[in-house]
């Protein structure tokens, strides 16, 4: 917000103008500023310049930091709970390594391993929802519960005992392309999540700076 800020020098007391903010009197001797402040229409806005005394303007600036600081936090906050998500989800990864290492799979215990850092930037990068990474998730491992064929069925009995059967194996087999396409997108968001978690953590950094500016 670009304040203008004008102290006049004229020794004369004269009235200027009318605080928009407090509607109180402002004199040529006194300081005030010319602010722009956004006016919304409806679903539409626009930035009106105003004029704003001296102490409405100490008022607004306080309002603005507290806001600021406030927003802040929030994101800061933010970060952390993704953080915690990514970090319990992290554990089954973890806990299926170890199961694995007790039954003697090393191979199978170094896969979760490896696995396990990768679920942790995936789950946080989901959760802070600022890359295509959520794009992925919902077009890939979602895609099997939200997609299937249709079918149009004659109105007799043959019909519709054969649309009971085909329901019955559309669904098994719905099931399993579902749990296919869920493990899929979780594979590929894991190895797309070391592009999109640093990506995360760089947007949410200047959302924190932005806010402090």
């Amino acid at each position: 917000m670009e304040n203008q800020v004008v102290n006049n020098q004229n020794n004369e007391r004269s009235f200027v103008c009318n605080c928009s903010f407090c509607n109180r009197a402002i004199y040529s001797d006194e300081k005030y500023y010319l602010v722009n402040d956004r006016v919304r229409h409806g679903r539409t806005s626009s930035l009106v310049e105003k004029t704003a005394c001296e102490e409405c303007q100490q008022q607004r600036e306080q309002v603005a930091r507290n806001k600021a600081n406030t927003a802040v936090v929030e994101e800061k906050h933010r970060l952390i709970k993704s953080f915690i998500f990514g970090a319990l989800v992290m554990l089954i990864p973890l806990a299926l390594a170890i199961f694995s290492f007790v039954k003697g799979s090393t191979d199978d215990g170094i896969v979760f391993v490896v696995l396990t850092p990768f679920v942790f930037m995936m789950v946080s990068t989901l959760y802070l929802d600022e890359t295509f990474l959520n794009d992925a998730f919902e077009d890939v491992a979602l895609f099997g519960f939200f997609h299937g064929p249709r079918l149009i069925v004659e109105l007799d009995i043959d019909g519709i005992i054969g649309f009971i059967i085909f329901k019955v194996v559309l669904f098994i087999l719905s099931l399993f392309f579902a749990a296919f396409m869920f493990i899929f997108g979780i594979v590929l968001c894991c190895l797309l999540s070391i592009i999109a978690f640093p990506l995360a953590m760089y947007r949410v950094a200047g959302n924190i700076i932005s806010y402090k500016n």
